[in-house]
This record gives C-alpha cells, sequence and structure tokens, in this order.
C-alpha cells in the first residue's frame, strides 16, 4: 500500500511539473540586430521573465524559412539575458527590411516578433531593434545582455510647469534618465594632432536644458568631469586637450559618457584616425566622417571642394613565395566622390580591383603600383614594397620575428617611402603568448603573437573561424590565406574569449604569417589530465553512442567518460549514427560555456568499429571450426575418443548456454513491456481523475 502512495504521488507530481513547466511569454524575444554595423554580427537576444533559472533544453529558435536553431545545453539565469550571434551559433540569416522571428519550446510557441509591419518597423543599418514591455523601439545603442534603454523623444519637456501632477521620484529619475540618454552625443572629435591641439564636442540634440554637473567623459587612459554646467537645448560644448589633458590615442580608443551615477549614456569606438583630420558626425549616415575643416562650439561643416583621393591599402611587408597574399586597397576613399577607379599593377600585370590576391614564384623584393582616381580625373598614386622570402626551412620559431607585417597605421602614403623605414618607425607592439597557459595572463581586446599548428580549416567548421593547437582564429569576414592541415603559422591579433574559448581576432589576411610545415600530433582524450591545456588540439576518443540530438550526439568512452560529440560541419549530422553503437571519433577538441566538446572536421574522422567486432568473432569462430576439423581428422586415423567426445560436448553446453541468454532476454523485455503498459494505465487514470 505504502508503495502504491509513493509511485501515485511521484507520477502525479512528474505530471503536474511537465504540465506547468514551460508557458508562453516566460521568455521573451527582447532584441534584435539585424542589420549589423561594419564588423559585427547579428544578433537575437532573450530575455528570462520569471524568477527561475531554467534550461533551454527543447527551445529553439527560427525565422521565416523555418530553419530550427536549437538552444539546448544552454541556460539562461532568473530576469537574466542570453544571446546568440549569426554564425557562431545560428545559421540561418535574419532579412534586413522584414522578418519573422519565433521562439519555440518543442511544438509550443513561446515568442513570436514580425519587424517591417506597420507597427513593428526595421532598424538600420547599425540599430538594434529592442522590446518595452509589449512593443517595440528602435536604438543606435547595442545593449546585448543588458536592460534595454527607451530613448525619449528630442521635444519631451520633463520640466513643464503647467503640469500639475508630481511624479513619483523613480518615475522622475526615469523620465531623466530617458531625456539624457541619446540626446547628448559626441558630435565632433578631433583625435591625431602633432600640436596637442585635440578636442571633444559635445551636442545637446534635445529641446531641453540639461545639467551635465558630476557628468564624465572617459578613454582608455583617463576620465574628465564637468563641474556645474548646463548645456543649452542644441547647443554644444567643446573640452580640449589642456582641459582633459590625457591624449587621444592614435591607433584605436573609445570615447564613452557617463552620469553621475555610473549609467552610461553614450559611447563609440574609433581605429586608426588620419593625421590632422577632424571628425564629424553625420545624422544620415550615422557614422563620423573625416574632415579637414574643424567647428569646434559650432554646426559640423563637410569641406566639399574637391580634393585628392586618399590611398590606404593593408598588405604583409614579407611573405613567403609561392603562397597567395591579399594585397587590400579598399579602405580608400575620397571626401568628396564615392566612385573611384583603381589600378594596381605588379610586374606585367595588371588589376582594377580594390582586393587582389596576389603570388610571387620568385625571391626579392617586389614593386606595386597603385592608382586612385575620382570621377573629375584627379588622380593619387603610390608605391608599394614587399620582400618575397623562402621561410619553408625555418626551424627556429624565433626566427618568424623577420615576417613582420605593416597594419592600417604603418601606411605608405608617398610615393617613393621605403619599407624598411616604415618598419622601424610604426612597429606596433605586440604581446607574445608562447604556451596555451600564458592565455590566463591576459585580459581582452591585448594584441597578441600567437604560433601554432593548423588543426582545423576555414570552413570545416565555420566559415568565420578554424583553430590552431590553443586558440580559435577569427575573421568577422572570413578572409583568410591558403592554408592546409598541419601548417605551422603565426597570428596576431586582439585576444578574447567567446563563451569561455580561447579567440584570437584577426583583421584581415595579414594577420597571418606562415612559417612551415609540421605534425598534427592526435591525442587520445581519456588519457589528458588537463583539457583546458589542449584546446584547439585534434584529439581521439572510442565509445558507444548514448544519446542523439539534431546538433550533437553523446559518447560514453572506454573509460566511462561522456562527450558532447558537436555536430557543426555541413557534411555530418545525427543521421550519421546509430544509436547504442561503437565509434572511433576524431576531432578539435573545444570550449562552451566551460563545457568540454569535440567538433569533427568530416565524414571521414567518424568511424563505426563494430565491424572490428564481428571480424575478431569470425575469426574465432573459423578457428573453433578449424580445431574441431583437425580433431576430426585424428580422431579418424584413431587419436584419443575421449578428447574429441569432451570438445563436442564442451560446444554443445556452449549452445545451451547462448539459448538460455537469449531465453533471459526476451523474458526481460516481455516484463518491461508488460511493466510500462501498467504504468501508462496508472498515468491515464491519474489524469481522469485529476479532470474530474
Amino acid at each position: 500500500m505504502i508503495i502504491k502512495k509513493f509511485l501515485f504521488i511521484f507520477l502525479f507530481l512528474f505530471y503536474i511539473r511537465n504540465v506547468y513547466a514551460i508557458s508562453e511569454g516566460d521568455i521573451v524575444i527582447n532584441e534584435i540586430i539585424s542589420n549589423p554595423a561594419d564588423g559585427e554580427s547579428e544578433a537575437i537576444e532573450l530575455f528570462n521573465e520569471t524568477n527561475n533559472e531554467i534550461i533551454l533544453d527543447g527551445f529553439s529558435l527560427e525565422d521565416a524559412t523555418a530553419n530550427p536553431f536549437y538552444l539546448d545545453d544552454f541556460i539562461i539565469e532568473a530576469n537574466g539575458f542570453i544571446f546568440f550571434t549569426q554564425g557562431e551559433d545560428f545559421s540561418f540569416v535574419l532579412n534586413n527590411s522584414s522578418e519573422t522571428l519565433k521562439l519555440k519550446y518543442n511544438d509550443l510557441l513561446i515568442d513570436i516578433v514580425e519587424y517591417g509591419t506597420s507597427e513593428i518597423p526595421f532598424p538600420e543599418k547599425g540599430e538594434s531593434l529592442c522590446r518595452d514591455d509589449e512593443n517595440f523601439f528602435i536604438t543606435e545603442d547595442n545593449t546585448l545582455g543588458f536592460e534595454n534603454i527607451v530613448n525619449s523623444s528630442e521635444d519631451e519637456d520633463s520640466s513643464d510647469s503647467s503640469d500639475s501632477s508630481t511624479p513619483d521620484s523613480s518615475e522622475e529619475e526615469n523620465n531623466k534618465k530617458n531625456l539624457i540618454k541619446g540626446n547628448i552625443i559626441v558630435s565632433e572629435y578631433f583625435p591625431f594632432s602633432l600640436e596637442n591641439d585635440e578636442f571633444i564636442e559635445l551636442f545637446n540634440k534635445s529641446n531641453n536644458h540639461i545639467d551635465i554637473s558630476g557628468f564624465y567623459i572617459k578613454n582608455s587612459i583617463s576620465s574628465y568631469y564637468f563641474d556645474d554646467i548646463i548645456l543649452n537645448p542644441n547647443d554644444y560644448l567643446t573640452i580640449y586637450r589642456k582641459d582633459f589633458l590625457f591624449p587621444l590615442l592614435n591607433d584605436k580608443d573609445f570615447l564613452k559618457i557617463y552620469d553621475k551615477k555610473d549609467n552610461l549614456i553614450f559611447n563609440f569606438d574609433y581605429k586608426n584616425p588620419l593625421k590632422d583630420f577632424s571628425y564629424i558626425f553625420d545624422k544620415n549616415s550615422k557614422k563620423y566622417i573625416p574632415t579637414q575643416i574643424s567647428t569646434p562650439g559650432s554646426e559640423n561643416i563637410l569641406k566639399k571642394q574637391e580634393e585628392f583621393p586618399i590611398i590606404i591599402c593593408d598588405f604583409p611587408e614579407k611573405f613567403q613565395k609561392g603562397l597567395a597574399f591579399n594585397f587590400n586597397c579598399s579602405d580608400s576613399y575620397s571626401l568628396t566622390d564615392n566612385n573611384l577607379d583603381i589600378e594596381v599593377s605588379w610586374g606585367n600585370k595588371k588589376s582594377s580591383s580594390f582586393d587582389n590576391y596576389i603570388m610571387f614564384l620568385k625571391e626579392g623584393t617586389k614593386e606595386i603600383n597603385v592608382t586612385l582616381k575620382t570621377s573629375s580625373l584627379l588622380s593619387s598614386f603610390s608605391k608599394f614594397f614587399i620582400d618575397i622570402c623562402d621561410t619553408s626551412d625555418l626551424k627556429d620559431k624565433e626566427k618568424d620575428l623577420e615576417n613582420k607585417i605593416i597594419k592600417k597605421d604603418d601606411l605608405i602614403l608617398s610615393t617613393e617611402e621605403s619599407s624598411e623605414n616604415i618598419l622601424d618607425d610604426n612597429l606596433e607592439n605586440f604581446i607574445e603568448v608562447l604556451n596555451i597557459s600564458d592565455f590566463s595572463d591576459l585580459e581582452k581586446d591585448d594584441y597578441i603573437k600567437y604560433c601554432g599548428i593548423v588543426t582545423s580549416l576555414p570552413s570545416d567548421i565555420s566559415d568565420k573561424y578554424f583553430y590552431i593547437e590553443g586558440a580559435q582564429i577569427y575573421n568577422n569576414n572570413s578572409n583568410f590565406i591558403p592554408l592546409e592541415l598541419s601548417d605551422y603559422i603565426c597570428v596576431y591579433g586582439d585576444f578574447s574569449t567567446y563563451y569561455s574559448e580561447n579567440r584570437i581576432k584577426i583583421s584581415d589576411i595579414s594577420d597571418i604569417s606562415f612559417l612551415n610545415k609540421a605534425n598534427i600530433n592526435i591525442l587520445k582524450i581519456d588519457e589528458l589530465e588537463d583539457l583546458n591545456k589542449n584546446i584547439g588540439n585534434l584529439v581521439e576518443v572510442s565509445g558507444v553512442i548514448t544519446n542523439k540530438k539534431s546538433y550533437k550526439v553523446i559518447l560514453e568512452s572506454n573509460f566511462g567518460n561522456q562527450y558532447d560529440i558537436q555536430l557543426l560541419s555541413d557534411n555530418i549530422s545525427s543521421s550519421d549514427f546509430v544509436k547504442d553503437k561503437k565509434y572511433k571519433i576524431l576531432g578539435i577538441l573545444s570550449l562552451r560555456n566551460s563545457n568540454f566538446r569535440i567538433i569533427p572536421r568530416y565524414i571521414e574522422d567518424i568511424a563505426p568499429i563494430e565491424e572490428e567486432k564481428l571480424d575478431k568473432s569470425l575469426e574465432n569462430n573459423n578457428l573453433e571450426s578449424s580445431n574441431l576439423e583437425e580433431l576430426e581428422e585424428d580422431f579418424l586415423v584413431g587419436e584419443d575418443n575421449n578428447l574429441v567426445e569432451e570438445i563436442f560436448i564442451e560446444n554443445e553446453s556452449k549452445e545451451v548456454l547462448l539459448d538460455q541468454n537469449n531465453k533471459q532476454k526476451i523474458l526481460i523485455f516481455i516484463s518491461s513491456f508488460l511493466f510500462l503498459s501498467v504504468l501508462i494505465l496508472i498515468i491515464f487514470k491519474i489524469k481522469k481523475n485529476i479532470k474530474k
């Protein structure tokens, strides 16, 4: 009787849990970036409306093409956020003008957002579509992972004395925050000046007086606080280097404005500013545009007179013969003309493309000439030099110091400068990482150099990244040099961690230098003491598939360890695996949210090993049959009859045992079936009683 009561309570609780676990609106689509700024990725953010942590097993996101991205193994904290990026997480592409996004829990629709309609407009380039309760608004501020901040309209007047109602303090505080957010901007900045006359100009876009006392502006060096300042409507405030004292960096930096309660109200990044150019905010393109006419404290003016175009090209200063490298001039521009023609010539060859792949088969110093013309035939010319050398025989890694690269701030903009002088004056500092364990000492965006063996190729797993031993190499533009497995390369880039995994983010093709060929070490994962020190390595595991999902399978190894086999390659799916069968799998050891996983690259990385078992059993059977034949021959020529008799008895007993085992299996199966049938009947009765 006690057992029946316990079983009833257990089944009732199980039923209640599954009926009421997830309901519509528990998790909502909170922010969408469908048309990202250059260098950024599309993204979808979710928000947990409940006070409970939710494991996202069974959840999926899909667009209008009904191509689902399954969220199994992700966890969203109580009243917390989680976001996913295109390419890294989901594979479908968000349409810019109109799209339908659905969040599902199995077959239950949890949330749906359709933008590009009369109710919900579509975000422009660089903007985010954000939720505000049941409504959506568009903002220039990306708040992925944080609470959305609603911008009020510019003509809102929170100090209207005709309003006799007095809002409570929290509402008043929110109104102030909404008034400031988006209305105080950096409208002009002058970052690169040899005369130290840099400045930052603030602008109040609203029709209200805004007290910015206690506010502060900061960059990567220091901060400057504003004292007793009220910024008038549609007015400017300019602070100069002599006021804020700290320098604005000439390579890359950021500017952020905080209110007196440390709320971030404005921020942007810049990279590689032009010398003696001011940058003004253009409200039409929502970008900062360089101009040679500075207007601190007054309305911005773009210089409209005809100017020669500016040639900006990226390329390696040294490179190996026989390998294609990228000669990229796509950052070249004109302040007055968007229709530019380019001619790139080397040897007896020419190209009219801004982005070229060039290969030299002989060593020596090669000359590359670039001509840039506007539609009015104003022309600029630059001459570049590159050293082609044979590095295939390098054995000492330290010799890679010869393979320096020229970054965007190392440009040759005159016609006769040699590359040697440029390198001596402008060589960018980097942190050299020699061991995987050294990654733990780095900070985000540290510019590093790291060398390793290529264990997967671009497009094996994703178009945007590949692996070398120790790290993931990422380029948002999917721009890499031609690589082969086991190439030993050095990479220069910005360090970060993506879901706990070491990542080196490169800018372009010149951030990778080939050294020589090496051998890939295939490691048996069960024998590794510290998996963290082997991220990016090629590992091997053998075991049984215990579970299958659309995007991964679970393997239990011969040592009893369980591993996630992540199916990220387009060439591999869960249908390539049979549950309860044994496989040997090769793959890249990866890390995601502190969970280790193995990523096979090709279908050849998966090998069923059931046939090996079968072959061995056949060999044993053949061996037994051959022994019997020999014994029969011995019997026929008068050998020991007793021995033959024992052999036949032994084999007969084996058959009896096998027959008994089969009967036991059948009995177990029938018993299990009957037990499950009774269990289903009990559940059905419980449901019926509950309905009554």
